[in-house]
């Protein structure tokens, strides 16, 4: 689990490695993975 905050505060994808990119949707704000729709990695503000 270390690995995956190591991987979040880099701002890294820790399913895919791809960058996480800050994005507003129907919701609110979050950061994804900029490897979508292939990888659905998300993580709430």
């Amino acid at each position: 689990i270390t690995s995956w905050k190591k991987a979040i505060q880099r701002g890294q994808c820790p399913r895919c490695g791809g960058s996480l990119v800050y994005r507003v949707g129907r919701y609110g704000k979050f950061w994804g993975c900029s490897n979508y729709p292939k990888c659905h990695y998300t993580l709430k503000k």
